[in-house]
């Protein structure tokens, strides 16, 4: 008896291993055995398919509607929105019939308050963690050591300020700039962590000695200062996550229009309402072509525009890869980045700060004036606060000068954005660093 069941054993292991070589028929079967005598169906995700090349993700879209026509399993596909639209009326999408569901994304608050607080159970839920130090390698390859304890004050200090409403301004920041997508908002924040600008240390000390649990405050400009420079002493637009609005695209050296079209289409926003909130990229290139500025100037910029995320499209060619401005007709409207930019961050001194120092400037007196009072970096990364607020001043009023320039038509229609700056934070801002520094 014991023979026959050995060579029964070895037998279905044998035919077992046979099938599991053929990896596809083997599920195909297994599947349809499934549905006909169990009344089960197997159930095939395929997540990030849209993190992959257009070869890779065709394939994976074949291969997905072969199981779902071959083996009878339900197959769902992740895309993003972009791609979705892009490849829904092409070959080879357009040959299988697909039922479409929209998942919107979370909150980007409830997902990283979600993930400290994981982190911070993971610490506690080993108390002999807490008693050793934690050895790991930085991107240069140095090995790094630190105490846990550290590591679990600091992120107690993240949970504590991040949301409360004090810090509700981070919070924003985040969601504007990189909502729905959740993964680039946990990379900005990931940045935060990371950068050289990021005074750890600050942080642990004031959860250690932080008496009646008093709120904790991380400042605005202190998360922008970190992320905008990451680890260099200066700001350069071309490799930071802030993007400059001020700098002209090539062949220009108009320091506006990017921000005149955010103006015209936010206007468009508030008028027409969510509904009517799209222009169509030609009546927009005509309005500024019309204003006197140059064709292939305004799509250099509506190109850089949406690059950057500040507008977006019917099409949302902002959620996929491209290299060129495609030529199909399509809409535009402002960007929830965009509106967040316009009517807030690029009034802010904090910015301004930031973006002078690569803003190329194209009056000798003004460069020359700018020159003598920039404050220099120490090897911490400080400056001199009375002179940061003088060359912000300066180049305020180099803007100012500029900004004469700009055809009568579209200040009188648009309004000056000089002046919208200093209205909506500059000035407040400036007179509240002059009064805490005591140089009112």
């Amino acid at each position: 008896m014991n023979c026959r069941r050995c060579t029964y054993l070895g037998a279905y292991n044998s035919f077992i291993e046979e099938k599991f070589k053929h990896k596809e028929l083997h599920l195909e079967e297994l599947s349809k055995y499934l549905v006909r005598e169990r009344q089960m169906r197997l159930i095939v995700i395929i997540d990030n398919a849209d993190q992959f090349d257009m070869e890779t993700q065709e394939s994976a879209f074949l291969f997905a509607s072969s199981l779902n026509r071959r083996a009878f399993c339900g197959v769902f596909v992740s895309l993003r929105e972009g791609y979705y639209y892009k490849w829904r009326n092409l070959p080879p999408f357009n040959a299988f019939e697909s039922n479409v569901y929209h998942v919107t994304a979370p909150k980007y608050s409830e997902v990283l308050q979600k993930r400290i607080s994981y982190t911070l159970k993971k610490i506690e839920f080993d108390s002999s963690v807490i008693e050793r130090n934690v050895t790991g390698v930085n991107q240069v390859g140095y090995k790094i050591e630190m105490e846990t304890q550290n590591i679990k004050e600091f992120f107690l200090s993240l949970q504590n300020s991040l949301f409360d409403n004090s810090n509700e301004l981070i919070v924003d920041f985040l969601n504007y700039s990189t909502f729905p997508n959740t993964r680039e908002g946990l990379r900005l924040f990931k940045l935060f962590l990371i950068s050289g600008y990021t005074d750890v240390s600050e942080y642990i000390m004031r959860v250690r000695f932080n008496r009646d649990n008093h709120k904790i405050t991380i400042p605005i400009h202190e998360f922008v200062k970190s992320i905008g420079l990451h680890n260099k002493l200066y700001y350069n637009h071309e490799i930071s996550v802030i993007p400059n609005l001020f700098y002209p695209c090539n062949e220009s050296s108009n320091h506006f229009l990017k921000i005149w079209i955010l103006k015209y289409l936010s206007n468009k926003l508030k008028s027409g309402g969510n509904v009517n909130k799209y222009d169509s990229l030609s009546d927009l290139a005509n309005c500024f072509i019309n204003y006197g500025y140059k064709t292939d100037i305004i799509y250099k910029e509506l190109e850089l525009l949406l690059k950057l995320e500040l507008i977006e499209t019917d099409e949302i060619l902002t959620d996929i890869k491209w290299v060129n401005l495609p030529e199909k007709v399509f809409n535009v409207c402002i960007s929830a980045k965009g509106y967040y930019y316009l009517n807030e961050v690029m009034n802010r001194f904090y910015y301004f700060e930031l973006v002078l120092q690569d803003t190329p400037i194209f009056d000798e007196v003004f460069f020359n004036n700018m020159c003598q009072v920039f404050p220099h970096c120490t090897e911490n990364g400080k400056r001199n606060m009375n002179n940061r607020i003088e060359t912000v001043e300066c180049f305020m009023r180099y803007l100012g000068e500029q900004e004469n320039h700009e055809p009568r038509v579209v200040l009188n229609q648009l309004g000056s954005i000089v002046q919208d700056i200093k209205n909506k934070g500059m000035d407040a801002d400036i007179r509240n660093i002059k009064d805490k520094m005591g140089l009112s």
